[in-house]
């Protein structure tokens, strides 16, 4: 190398793996000719001791000691040293520093190895790359071309898409099926760093990339780390700077937007002349500023339009609109303002191409010609041609006007794909279009401190310290060992496999951690069903356990326990530790560094073994810092906290992650795991989130059975009062749902093994009479017969306030007697403060020996009590409430109008037909995200809006007094409630 290379290169941090290997071998070298590494940075000398040279070796090599006697010592995780001073271009393992440019160099030393065990090292290498990992790869073929401008470029959507979306690794192919030369390597590293420094600036690449690479391996190997924002390759959006149009960067867009949003119309820009001289300059176009620009359309050596004008024509028009503004002026020299013209056949052809830029454009509105732009032709006197001008209004309180769609990408459906234009505003520019609804359920809510860029903003109505105590993921035992949590079902197993897992944790006593020991690791980590397509199934029929270890200093640690050790078995486990990374970064958030061991083992085996560390990463993701711990634990827990919001009347849930409180996760992950727990009861009252818990419990029985039986056809039967509920399930969900009409009166409506019954203080026995048996009684004997889960969830509240002799419910005396395992929930999640406040003078001694606490400090807004005089002043006060809430930002399906019984809806027909003129209106036949529903307080059970507004809540035969009413109207309501009462 000479001294002008060595004044442009770039030394590579170069990381050396201190891993154990399958097979240690001695080497020549003294221990003096191994220095320690210090820092990551290491000497690199120059090509004079380039002498010895060595075909193959891989970085991890270099974990072996210098003789026998050393070679038997382990090496510990985290451990580096340095390679001898005497280098050259086959090996690297690397991060990025800030010097310009880089150069690969590699290690020369002499080992005592035959060649077959070099190439066993590299076939090992290649069989790790190809998929034995814990987490996903994407991989491509690269081709080494310098003049192949894809050469440098076509690997950077998918380390885009890998750093939104969790992270993972790319395996770069080399496309001619050989090995990858130094040659080769270098090539493609010079243009890398730059490529990536572009990509994630300001931030620093080395904080989120590695490489991998040995000079006889067939591929590159870039380990890519979770972002902590999304990240764009381009946002193509431009803006006038000093008459230049320039991209603008991320930072630059959201300053820029967040700036003043006054528009420029079309006539408020600078006037144009109505004709122009041949070769001769024009007052009204004197020069480029930062509202005119020049261009000439035509390419004068080859005869045509410019091939770049399309380019032209959308930069500028990008940069205009997101200023004040501006003219694009064709047929003009730039240089010296001179009219040049553009001939009537070529004038035809460029109207087509700015109307094709104009349709792939992203505006942020529908653009209209004469409003948004227009084009105009400026005639050239005494010639066949004219002048023509592209104008644009400033319009960029429209959020900014795009060239195109923002390049970004993201993994989807397994596949990198572009993302699109709303889904990128949202992640980057945190744009909803139902910011109301955002603001009302976080307001009640904590937002977790989480920077990455696959998650989605999580909220929580407990303290991040209490999340970790619901989960003890952080708590030691009394005696200082490692916990096991769920305590529950460790108790329950096998007493022989009590004691080798007990002796596991023995051994690793040193290390500060956490043991998670459940029946199935995989269903606790997807919160919703199992699709069909899932390839889980019939792999794990025969495993017991899966243990999860999570050791400061030592690494992270999965092994499926079953009966027998087969192929479908580590497939299980190998996809459970895949899941299992997955969720840590795209759902829990964590943007750490660090790979998950596994390996399973046969409850026959003499002892349980911690999997052996899989060399194939670098060392980093092995190092498990304190830091790195509580940040994976945090993430673990919001993982086992996580659940798809069921808020089915309002579709915020899709976009934000809610999490349980402590007691509903107690139940869902704690009791759930408990031997002998085939009938359990769970009361609360409402709003306490009692159908959150049921349909998790739904889930988890759904994707059990179905991982356990390969057979997609459902188990699981939720049933439930409220047919909107149902239908909305129905459509969402893989599990079975029936009213409970429908299942007492069908027979054999489903083979199903476990049973859910939700609300059962609303079900009906002296209706269920009409059919063979009563609700309780079918659910209970299919349940047993079948072995299965009978899970029933009630509200005494309710059934206090409606219960009569003509309205049993058919709830069995047991329960009273306290016969069945039962569980309160007592934390009200649902209404606002106000609300609740409000609700307590109805409340009487209903809620006796149940102390209620509000999990928020939602305020909410005052509950209105209003007078109307007769149904034509009803008609008239409605219609003036539904304006102002529509006004204030509340959608048509954040509002409920509930009335005391379902007929009063047929006898005030005409009132709700006047409403119909006004609003889109849903009579709770069907469950609609986008209307305004209307029902009975009643038949509104299980469901909730952001806005209720209840018609004169009255007595009859079924609630006794209007008080009784109102305390159910109550619990129907997250954020406003008004109360219509007629005078009398």
């Amino acid at each position: 190398m000479n001294s002008e290379e060595s004044s442009r290169s770039r030394h590579l941090h170069m990381r050396h793996e201190n891993i154990p290997t399958r097979k240690q071998r001695p080497c020549k070298a003294s221990p003096s000719e191994i220095p320690i590494m210090v820092g990551d940075k290491m000497d690199v000398d120059g090509e004079e001791n380039k002498t010895h040279k060595m075909d193959n070796i891989d970085a991890n090599v270099f974990n072996m000691a210098t003789d026998q006697s050393t070679c038997s010592k382990r090496p510990q995780i985290g451990e580096e040293k340095t390679l001898p001073k005497k280098q050259r271009k086959d090996t690297a393992m690397t991060s990025f520093d800030k010097s310009p440019m880089m150069e690969v160099e590699s290690v020369e030393i002499n080992l005592q190895s035959e060649e077959n065990e070099i190439k066993l090292e590299e076939r090992e290498t290649e069989r790790i790359g190809a998929g034995q990992v814990s987490e996903r790869v994407v991989s491509m073929k690269l081709i080494w071309d310098k003049g192949n401008p894809e050469f440098k470029n076509n690997y950077k959507a998918k380390i885009c898409a890998l750093l939104n979306s969790g992270g993972g690794i790319l395996e770069l192919k080399n496309i001619k099926g050989g090995a990858v030369t130094s040659e080769m390597f270098d090539s493609w590293a010079q243009g890398f760093e730059q490529n990536m420094e572009m990509m994630i600036t300001p931030d620093n690449p080395m904080e989120y990339i590695d490489i991998k690479w040995t000079k006889k391996s067939k591929s590159i190997y870039v380990f890519v780390r979770p972002a902590k924002k999304w990240i764009t390759i381009s946002t193509n959006c431009y803006r006038m700077y000093n008459s230049q149009s320039k991209l603008m960067t991320i930072d630059q867009l959201k300053s820029f937007l967040q700036g003043k949003t006054e528009e420029t119309s079309l006539d408020e820009l600078p006037p144009l002349p109505t004709e122009v001289f041949l070769n001769e300059k024009h007052s009204l176009l004197p020069r480029e500023s930062k509202q005119l620009q020049f261009k000439e359309l035509m390419d004068k050596k080859k005869k045509k339009i410019n091939q770049n004008v399309s380019e032209q024509i959308g930069r500028n028009l990008s940069a205009f609109a997101n200023l004040e503004g501006g003219h694009l002026v064709y047929g003009v020299a730039d240089k010296t303002t001179t009219v040049v013209g553009v001939t009537h056949e070529n004038i035809r052809k460029f109207r087509q191409i700015v109307n094709e830029e104009i349709k792939k454009m992203e505006w942020g509105l529908d653009p209209e010609e004469e409003t948004h732009y227009k084009i105009t032709e400026i005639p050239v006197v005494g010639v066949s041609s004219s002048v023509i001008v592209v104008s644009v209004a400033g319009i960029r309180g429209s959020g900014g006007v795009y060239r195109r769609c923002p390049t970004s990408y993201h993994i989807q459906d397994g596949e990198v794909q572009a993302v699109d234009f709303g889904t990128w505003k949202c992640k980057v520019l945190g744009e909803n279009q139902n910011r109301l609804s955002v603001d009302y359920l976080t307001q009640k809510m904590q937002k977790l401190d989480i920077n990455n860029a696959a998650s989605k903003p999580v909220y929580c109505l407990e303290k991040p310290v209490a999340m970790f105590k619901a989960t003890l993921l952080l708590e030691e035992d009394s005696n200082g060992k490692l916990p096991i949590h769920p305590a529950a079902f460790y108790d329950n197993l096998d007493m022989g496999l009590k004691l080798k897992i007990k002796e596991l944790l023995q051994t690793q006593n040193e290390f500060k951690g956490t043991c998670v020991c459940v029946h199935f690791l995989y269903n606790e980590l997807v919160k919703e069903s199992i699709n069909p397509g899932n390839s889980l199934s019939h792999r794990a029929e025969n495993r017991i356990c899966d243990i999860l270890l999570c050791l400061v200093n030592r690494g992270i640690f999965l092994i499926t326990v079953a009966e027998n050790v087969t192929e479908d078995t580590k497939i299980y486990n190998r996809m459970t530790a895949q899941k299992l990374k997955e969720v840590l970064t795209t759902v829990g958030g964590c943007t750490e560094k660090f790979t998950i061991n596994y390996s399973t083992v046969s409850v026959r085996d003499p002892t349980i073994e911690l999997p052996v560390i899989n060399s194939f990463y670098p060392s980093d993701y092995h190092s498990i810092t304190v830091s790195k711990f509580e940040a994976i634990s945090l993430a673990l827990t919001i993982v086992l906290l996580a659940v798809p919001s069921t808020c089915l009347s309002s579709q915020v849930g899709c976009c934000y992650l809610n999490l349980l409180t402590t007691e509903q996760f107690n139940i869902i992950y704690n009791w759930f795991n408990k031997g002998g727990m085939q009938h359990v009861w769970v009361r609360g009252p409402p709003g306490t989130g009692k159908t959150v818990v049921a349909l998790a419990v739904a889930r988890k029985l759904h994707n059990e059975c179905y991982v356990k039986s390969g057979h997609f056809s459902s188990k699981v039967l939720y049933v439930a009062e409220n047919s909107a509920l149902v239908n909305k399930l129905r459509q969402t969900e893989d599990f079975h749902s029936a009213t409970r009409k429908t299942f007492v009166k069908k027979d054999n409506l489903y083979p199903v093994k476990h049973i859910i019954m939700d609300s059962v203080q609303s079900y009906r026995d002296m209706e269920d009479k009409i059919a063979d048996e009563p609700w309780y009684q079918k659910a209970r004997k299919i349940t047993k017969e079948n072995c299965g889960k009978l899970w029933c969830f009630i509200d005494l509240i309710q059934k206090t306030l409606i219960e009569n002799e003509s309205m049993k419910s058919g709830i069995p005396e047991e329960f009273y007697e306290g016969t069945f395992p039962t569980h309160t929930l007592t934390k009200i999640i649902r209404n606002s403060q106000s609300i609740f406040k409000f609700s307590e003078q109805f409340h009487g001694d209903h809620y006796q020996g149940i102390q209620l606490e509000i999990s928020h400090d939602f305020e909410g807004e005052k509950v209105r009590e209003l007078s109307y005089k007769d149904n034509w002043h009803l008609q008239n006060k409605l219609r003036e409430l539904l304006l102002e809430l529509t006004r204030s930002g509340y959608s048509h399906g954040q509002i409920a109008i509930l009335v005391s019984r379902q007929k009063e809806i047929k006898v005030n027909g005409e009132l709700f037909n006047f409403l119909e003129r006004y609003f889109p209106i849903n009579k709770l036949e069907v469950h609609d995200d986008n209307s305004i529903v209307i029902g009975s307080i009643r038949c509104f059970s299980d469901l909730e809006r952001p806005v209720v507004i209840g018609i004169d809540p009255k007595a009859d035969d079924i609630y006794h007094n209007a008080g009784s009413l109102k305390a159910i109207l109550c619990t129907r309501a997250m954020a406003v409630l008004i109360i219509l009462k007629q005078d009398l």
